[in-house]
């Protein structure tokens, strides 16, 4: 993933946060169980915990809201049909980073017949009941297989439901 030290290095702040925050905290509570003040030291912890959930819920909100529209931009049917689409750049395929405005605005409503005018013949063009389009390799870390979406239609031919499958 293109950002995963970025994530990586999250977790790992938050997890020290989560350590000095307990003991900051629990120092505070024992003092307070005991009838007696809290050390400076504890407070000054429990003071950084603060501070530091505060950071992590803010560098997470950054992170999500630079990290998403990077990989799930808007249908484009042009590049959808582009052989080259489902062929990994990175660590997703143009297929796989506009597969979440594709089913959630683009599938529902139509019918098999528009998909296909769409999304371009199917991998298995002689079902009715559903077509088939590689979305890439799959996003295991150990790819061997690709990656799959299957459309599934009523029997009048509209759109029903999909399914993600490994190939």
């Amino acid at each position: 993933m293109v950002s995963s030290p970025f994530f990586r290095n999250l977790v790992v702040g938050f997890s020290y946060n989560c350590h000095i925050s307990i003991w900051g905290i629990s120092g505070i509570l024992q003092s307070k169980v005991n009838k007696g003040q809290p050390s400076p030291k504890h407070i000054f912890f429990a003071q950084i915990a603060v501070f530091g959930l505060l950071v992590f819920a803010g560098s997470t909100a950054i992170a999500y809201i630079a990290y998403y529209p990077y990989n799930h931009p808007k249908f484009n049917s042009e590049i959808w049909r582009d052989p080259k689409s489902s062929r990994r750049s990175d660590d997703l395929t143009p297929r796989q980073r506009m597969l979440d405005d594709l089913v959630k605005n683009i599938l529902p409503e139509k019918n098999k017949d528009e998909i296909e005018l769409l999304l371009g013949k199917s991998e298995d063009s002689e079902n009715k009941r559903y077509v088939i389009y590689m979305l890439g390799p799959d996003k295991s870390l150990f790819s061997l297989d690709g990656e799959y979406i299957i459309i599934w239609f009523d029997d009048s031919g509209n759109f029903e439901r999909y399914e993600i499958m490994p190939g």
